[in-house]
């Protein structure tokens, strides 16, 4: 009986051993977190009026309050929230460490318009003439956006159109083909 019993606890040691090691080869470390960090709440769990589709994926960068456990984490949730403060690590996501913090610094007001900087233009110019433009500091590759033609200025565009590779005027290029059988002519 003795023997029966060393036979299958080396069996059940064995197939313990080897899930682990698939399981392992799957799942990545969780991340180091620690009082005093900024993290994004992921919004998978989260009940909103908004419909999935348009929701956000994750929610404004909380401050950790305290480490529960080995993957429990407490946020600092500003206000009364029907939400619990207390969050698994999988529904944490780290902010980078160069997060901006006063993005109203950035807002120039002219004549009742509020401008923004652009550092740069990205693409552009799309089939609607809009352009991707790369917004200065304090703002990441996050809030890159597509902008009208009118909304940026006319000398970031000649420059950005005279790098090599551009076509300096749009009306060079060549019509596109139709696609599809030719139209009949109605004589």
């Amino acid at each position: 009986m003795k023997n029966l019993h060393s036979i299958l606890r080396k069996d059940l040691q064995f197939s313990q051993e080897r899930m682990a090691h698939y399981y392992n080869k799957k799942h990545l470390e969780a991340p180091l977190l620690k009082k005093g960090d900024k993290t994004y709440l992921l919004a998978q769990n989260l009940k909103t009026k908004r419909p999935k589709k348009l929701n956000f994926q994750k929610y404004s960068p909380y401050t950790i309050k305290k480490q529960l456990g080995k993957h429990q984490y407490e946020l600092d949730i500003p206000g009364p929230s029907q939400i619990h403060r207390t969050f698994h690590i999988s529904l944490l996501e780290p902010a980078p460490p160069k997060l901006r913090e006063d993005p109203e610094n950035m807002e120039i007001e002219y004549n009742n318009y509020t401008e923004y900087d652009v550092e740069k233009i990205l693409k552009g110019p799309n089939k609607n003439n809009k352009y991707l433009v790369q917004w200065s500091l304090p703002y990441g590759p996050e809030d890159d956006s597509w902008q009208p033609k009118e909304n940026i200025s006319p000398k970031l565009i000649q420059s950005y159109l005279k790098q090599p590779g551009m076509l300096t005027q749009q009306s060079n290029a060549a019509p596109k083909k139709r696609r599809g059988r030719p139209k009949k002519n109605a004589d």
